[in-house]
């Protein structure tokens, strides 16, 4: 039978929650943009600054490639302003809520999506990660893009709509390896769901799979060009690992990653305020619900999102390099799931009792805007006004003079 086409399930409500989602959106990342850090930058922006201030220097080290691409273009337009160099971060960060929200919508309710996206947008460390000139916020887009990724297409073979051409998903692939330890991640990916791969290569004819290795070929240029010139600089950082350290050190850090998401942050100035855990309690306690109801209800996600996050955690005990805002997607999305299981919950209790159902739902939002306050309060007001912030960032845009060509970008 022929595959149908669906139309979008657009209507008045989708439009005004997207309408006022983006102006919510805008004004929270663009609120004091430069003038939070004083209009000075940290010396991990600088690199930043460096690495895309000519086409030569994206070629030379091209790891983090979206972002260092989107860099060079504002530069064009001001190449003297700590706004301008944080824009592309901005826009990478609306990326990433936006594939959020898709997520939870397709997997939970609008509620659900409403509400949790909320706790992401507000959370310190994503404000943190959007709001700064450095590939941080790469790594909290790519597990995310491998996960809308395979509900996109789920949705698609579910409603019968025809399937995404192949040259779409390689091309997608061949950006992500830009960024350091997406392979890993797009590989756990296709081990927990080869069709992702398999049905669009078996519906394709023979000149779709030319011109989508072409295409693959074509946009990985760079990156096997830098690799190839510059093997002992690019390929570890590559992989997202630093030298192999000895295994005690390993296991120090496989304790870190639970210790500093959840208990004490790490000992970073730059991107978060003093030993404050990332992760807070109230969010944990959404986290160990989410995961019952993962584990419980929804196998199949739950067993991605899972397979995401121990990939994620071995990487980053094994090199040590990997930022922890790579966990920072999945982990809200078992969140969310979390706020989905308190919801049904309630409703088991009160199934028709429209009052209850209600007050439910108020119950949910005013602990979502006390969450939100929480994460403004802390991104906004404690941490630009902390003595360890102003020792971070000192510099201004043109200050460094250090060639980077061939530095790593971390």
């Amino acid at each position: 039978m022929q595959k149908r086409f669906t139309r979008p399930d657009w209507n008045w409500l989708s439009v005004l929650i997207a309408l006022v989602g983006l102006v919510i959106l805008l004004l929270e990342l663009v609120f004091r943009l430069s003038s939070l850090t004083y209009h000075k930058l940290a010396w991990s922006e600088i690199l930043i600054n460096q690495q895309s201030h000519s086409w030569h220097n994206i070629a030379a080290n091209p790891l983090g490639g979206p972002l260092l691409v989107l860099e060079r273009l504002t530069t064009y337009l001001d190449n003297a302003s700590a706004f301008w160099l944080r824009v592309p971060s901005v826009v990478a960060g609306m990326i990433a809520i936006w594939f959020f929200y898709y997520i939870i919508r397709r997997w939970f309710n609008r509620f659900t999506a409403v509400m949790s996206s909320l706790l992401l947008l507000t959370s310190a460390l994503f404000l943190h990660v959007a709001r700064l000139a450095a590939t941080d916020v790469l790594y909290l887009i790519a597990p995310l893009a491998l996960i809308i990724y395979a509900t996109y297409s789920a949705r698609r073979r579910a409603t019968g709509a025809k399937q995404l051409p192949l040259w779409v998903p390689v091309g997608f692939l061949a950006v992500g390896l830009y960024i350091p330890a997406f392979i890993w991640l797009a590989i756990v990916l296709f081990i927990v769901q080869p069709n992702l791969l398999q049905i669009p290569w078996q519906n394709s004819s023979k000149a779709m799979r030319f011109f989508s290795i072409l295409l693959a070929l074509l946009l990985v240029v760079p990156l096997a060009s830098a690799l190839i010139r510059q093997p002992d600089q690019l390929v570890r950082a590559w992989l997202g690992m630093g030298p192999l350290a000895h295994p005690s050190v390993m296991l120090h850090r496989l304790l870190d990653v639970p210790y500093n998401l959840f208990l004490s942050g790490p000992i970073n100035r730059v991107l978060w305020l003093g030993r404050v855990p990332i992760i807070p309690v109230a969010i944990t306690v959404l986290i160990l619900l989410g995961a019952y109801e993962l584990v419980i209800k929804r196998r199949r996600q739950g067993i991605l999102l899972g397979s995401l996050l121990l990939v994620s955690w071995l990487v980053t005990a094994i090199g040590g390099i990997t930022p922890l805002a790579l966990f920072i997607g999945p982990l809200y999305i078992i969140a969310a799931a979390g706020i989905r299981q308190l919801i049904s919950q309630w409703f088991t209790v009160f199934p028709r009792n429209p009052f209850a159902r209600g007050l439910g739902y108020a119950i949910i939002a005013a602990f979502c805007a006390i969450m939100v306050a929480y994460g403004w309060h802390e991104y906004y007001v404690a941490w630009p006004h902390n003595a360890g912030t102003h020792q971070v960032f000192i510099y201004n845009v043109n200050d460094a003079t250090t060639d980077v060509k061939g530095l790593l970008i971390q």
